[in-house]
């Protein structure tokens, strides 16, 4: 397995940085310098420039470094003060704003396999809430370990287990349990970078949001691209809209159009300037228009109007 020098490492750091924005201390040199020999081993690399070639040439390469130098580590309701708060405040305040036949509207950032998205989803089944769950990684294979649903006992470590049985089919994969359909359906995936990708995005409907959770990712970058990152995600809540993160990631209480709430749930963030809510009505209006329009035209009526950012499950 490849030695690597300081120079090589500080190379192969500054490249990673530029391409992903994690930022590396220099406390985690050792460590990540292990890391990094070990996925060139797997890859049949040992010489430096041909790593650099084949971070930018073949993905899967990229995506196992990326994957093993950060923490992916997860689990059903992990912090469940957290889920807690969105039951007893989240929920009710945007039912509160939107009406009790609001679309609950969240985005999981940095999911990793899926367990903190699914948890919101299992939540707002225990609700009756209607929901739209968004769950982006970087990583494409964690994507498509998320989307299976197949997890092992250690996903449900703590009390999470009894809560998750009830949505459990019956297993024939070994040690490994699947969520049923009515819980998968809840949550779709993409693949996205929350350095170089843009948002909010149209498309993905990271508009509007009621929730964003982006727990233990802050963590990974220096402060100015970190604070990039919460202006561009503050940009994609509806006013009132809550932004999650955890106890390890930096403060934001100083960022502006956000406020910081301490409870004995947490430290959680609230969207606080009234664009994203006037935004929000706006365009609900002009929708409403015309879908009106459409059928005194002789349309269908049928067809709902769908706003803009939203998605069609």
């Amino acid at each position: 397995m490849a030695i690597l020098t300081d120079g090589e490492l500080h190379l192969l750091l500054a490249a990673i940085q530029q391409r992903t924005g994690i930022h590396t201390r220099p406390d985690q040199f050792e460590t990540i310098g292990k890391t990094i020999s070990g996925v060139m081993h797997e890859a049949g690399i040992d010489r430096t420039d041909q790593f650099l070639v084949a971070l930018t040439q073949e993905r899967s390469v990229f995506h196992r470094l990326v994957d093993a130098i950060t923490v992916g580590e997860t689990y059903f309701f992990r912090e469940p003060k957290h889920f807690d708060f969105i039951r007893d405040q989240v929920i009710p305040e945007s039912r509160d704003r939107f009406g009790a036949q609001h679309r609950f509207r969240a985005w999981s950032a940095a999911c990793a396999s899926g367990e903190e998205a699914y948890s919101l989803a299992i939540l707002c089944h225990e609700l009756d809430q209607a929901c739209d769950i968004l769950a982006t990684d970087i990583a494409p294979e964690a994507i498509a370990d998320a989307r299976l649903a197949r997890y092992r006992k250690w996903s449900f470590r703590g009390e999470s287990l009894a809560r998750v049985r009830p949505h459990l089919e019956p297993s024939d994969q070994g040690d490994k349990r699947k969520l049923n359909s009515q819980i998968r359906q809840r949550v779709r995936f993409s693949r996205m970078n929350l350095v170089s990708d843009p948002y909010p995005e149209t498309k993905l409907g990271i508009r509007y949001l009621d929730l964003i959770f982006c727990r233990n990712v802050l963590i990974y970058f220096h402060r100015e691209t970190a604070e990039r990152i919460v202006t561009q995600l503050t940009e994609c809540l509806t006013t009132g809209g809550w932004l999650i993160t955890a106890s390890a990631d930096p403060s934001l209480a100083q960022l502006p159009g956000l406020r910081a709430v301490t409870n004995h749930y947490g430290t959680f963030y609230q969207r606080t300037d009234p664009a994203g809510l006037l935004e929000y009505a706006a365009e609900s209006t002009g929708d409403a228009a015309e879908s009106r329009k459409t059928t005194s035209s002789g349309s269908s009526s049928e067809q709902p109007a769908v706003r803009s950012g939203d998605s069609v499950l």
